[in-house]
């Protein structure tokens, strides 16, 4: 039976006033297994002293620089019957008195939802001291958007909103807590609002998992407590969608909003810089004759501009 959201963490441990994560090698990342690569963070244990694999950095796919956080169905793993934990987590490594407020932003790419044969994929904010979730944020199995907190009688639960969610497209997150009450936006529109767990706590942990239905994801542009970039993303960030990718033949793009699609061109480049193909009608481009590799799509309207990671099989 499909699903149990209100879950109970696993020990862990750590907030700075101002922190961001976009997986860049700047800040540490490279394309591999996560845990490990910088400091404080880590994937799932495995049970026996070790860290799962598979959980990956990854320049595949990305809303902001060149690489995210790629949280993966795990084909050696079950079904988490009890709640997400497949995937990565941070503890920070200074507490925030949650009590005083916070924002949160990131991104989500998700590949699938499709009713019970899905994953519940969830960005959770922790007091991991203290052994339990302040919120939970879910895109769900079903295409809803969700997070868990207290009623009025403050008793635990899944808090309604107006959110769905489309696969194969960007989404961007942003959550405000002014110390009394979350709110909720979703692409810059509020879908819900409500109480956390507890108020009181600290915040110290972060964690992007799943529960291993189906499905994978992306995470990315991770930003807490950084206000005015949250504002500046929530209010501008506008992100096409290209898919499949990898593709084989045809390749489908999904213009961001703020782009003119009666102006907008499509250049596809090899990694040497050599344009190899150009498109006037971008819903569909057809890649068949590209020799197999990684290519490089500029998808522009004479204002706007975004780039995209293909690889052709």
């Amino acid at each position: 039976m499909k699903k149990v959201l209100l879950s109970l963490l696993v020990a862990g441990t750590g907030l700075l006033s101002a922190q961001t994560f976009s997986f860049e090698q700047s800040e540490g990342f490279f394309p591999g297994n996560i845990n490990g690569q910088v400091e404080n963070w880590y994937a799932t244990p495995d049970g026996a002293g070790g860290f799962i694999e598979g959980q990956l950095v990854t320049d595949e796919l990305a809303s902001d620089g060149s690489q995210s956080f790629y949280n993966p169905h795990m084909d050696v793993y079950p079904i988490q019957e009890d709640g997400p934990i497949i995937g990565a987590m941070y503890d920070f490594p200074e507490v925030i008195p949650f009590a005083s407020g916070f924002t949160l932003s990131y991104d989500f790419y998700g590949t699938e939802w499709n009713a019970q044969n899905s994953s519940d994929f969830m960005f959770g904010l922790a007091d991991i001291a203290a052994g339990f979730y302040i919120t939970q944020i879910y895109f769900s199995y079903d295409g809803t958007v969700l997070f868990t907190g207290l009623d009025e009688m403050g008793q635990g639960q899944v808090h309604p909103t107006t959110g769905t969610w489309t696969t194969n497209t960007w989404h961007n997150i942003r959550l405000e807590y002014d110390g009394l009450s979350m709110s909720l936006y979703l692409d810059n529109e509020l879908i819900s609002s409500g109480a956390p767990f507890d108020g009181g706590s600290n915040l110290d942990h972060i964690r992007l998992v799943h529960d291993n239905y189906g499905g994978d994801a992306y995470f990315d542009n991770i930003r807490i407590n950084d206000t005015a970039s949250t504002n500046d993303i929530a209010s501008t960030k506008s992100v096409s969608a290209v898919y499949p990718n990898p593709a084989k033949d045809v390749v489908n793009i999904k213009l961001a909003n703020d782009f003119n699609a009666a102006k907008t061109l499509v250049t596809v480049t090899n990694v040497s810089g050599k344009k190899v193909a150009s498109f006037d009608s971008v819903n569909k481009v057809n890649v068949a004759n590209l020799p197999a590799g990684v290519y490089i799509l500029t998808i522009t309207d004479g204002t706007k501009t975004e780039t995209k990671k293909l690889i052709k099989k």
